[in-house]
C-alpha cells in the first residue's frame, strides 16, 4: 500500500467515523458531511484538558468540542518538533522520508490532507501562524488561509484583531505590553 492509499484510507475512515456521530445530520434525499476541526497547537500535551480531569486546567470550550465530537486519546506525532510534525501531518510522510527533520521546512510538492478534503467536498481553511508555510508550497491545498502570528502586526489576523479590539493597539503591541 503506498502513502497516498494510506492517507486516503485514513481520511475515509475518519470521515466515516465522524459521520456516525449524532451531530452529523442526514435528511431525506440529502447527505450532509460532518464538520471536521483539526487543532494543532504548539507545545500542548493532549491530556491537559479539564474534561480529562487535569488538575489546575480549565478548558470549557475545548471540553465541549471533545464532548460533542471526537477526542483522540492515543494520537501521537512521529516527531516532537513542530515543523516536521506539521509537514508529516499535511503530507502523510515520515520525517525520514520527507527529509524534514529539523527546524527548516521545505516546499510541499505532494498532495496534502487539505487538498484531499477539498476534493471530498469540504472547504478547508488554515487559521494560524505563517512561519510553517513556505511561499513555494503555495496554499498547501487549503481553500482559504487566514495567516496570523504574534510577531507580525499587519497580517490577516492582526488586521482582524485591530478592528475588533482597537484599544489594544494591535496584537504585536499587546504581546509586547504583556511581556509574552
Amino acid at each position: 500500500m503506498n502513502r497516498m492509499s494510506i492517507i486516503q484510507s485514513t481520511l475515509c475512515a475518519a470521515v466515516s467515523l465522524l459521520a456516525l456521530h449524532p451531530s452529523a445530520k442526514v435528511t431525506a434525499g440529502e447527505v450532509t458531511q460532518p464538520d471536521i476541526l483539526l487543532i494543532m497547537p504548539d507545545q500542548w500535551r493532549g491530556d491537559t484538558l479539564s474534561i480529562l480531569d487535569c488538575v489546575g486546567v480549565t478548558t470549557p470550550q475545548l471540553d465541549q468540542l471533545a464532548g460533542e465530537g471526537a477526542l483522540f486519546r492515543r494520537a501521537y506525532a512521529t516527531v516532537p518538533s513542530c515543523i516536521p510534525a506539521r509537514y508529516g501531518f499535511l503530507t502523510g510522510l515520515f520525517p525520514q522520508t520527507s527529509g524534514v527533520v529539523g527546524f527548516r521546512a521545505k516546499p510541499i510538492t505532494v498532495p496534502t490532507l487539505p487538498s484531499m478534503l477539498s476534493k471530498a467536498g469540504y472547504h478547508s481553511v488554515l487559521v494560524g501562524r505563517n512561519m510553517h508555510q513556505l511561499e513555494a508550497s503555495g496554499t498547501c491545498g487549503y481553500d482559504q488561509r487566514i495567516l496570523g502570528s504574534t510577531y507580525i502586526d499587519n497580517d490577516e489576523y492582526g488586521k482582524f484583531f485591530r478592528q475588533m479590539a482597537p484599544q489594544t493597539g494591535g496584537i504585536l503591541k499587546l504581546v509586547n505590553t504583556m511581556g509574552i
